[in-house]
């Protein structure tokens, strides 16, 4: 998914996240409406993880559903 330039959200993902916290990956969601929730995660401590969420259509339009999304791009 594009971000800002031509930079992706998973690079920009992998740039601010990459050597401080461990990656759990993405993981996708289908909804009822046809539509994807789209989530990255990284584990900070034993039991807490930071969460980006956006939600995909069919038009393969992402639009950010967390806060933390939002504030990415």
């Amino acid at each position: 998914m594009p971000c800002k330039g031509a930079e992706t959200i998973d690079d920009i993902l992998d740039h601010k996240h990459r050597n401080l916290y461990v990656d759990l990956g993405w993981r996708v969601f289908a909804e009822e409406s046809g539509d994807y929730l789209v989530e990255r995660n990284f584990l900070i401590s034993k039991s807490a993880e930071l969460r980006y969420r956006w939600r995909v259509n069919s038009a393969l339009e992402a639009v950010a559903v967390s806060e933390r999304a939002q504030q990415l791009c």
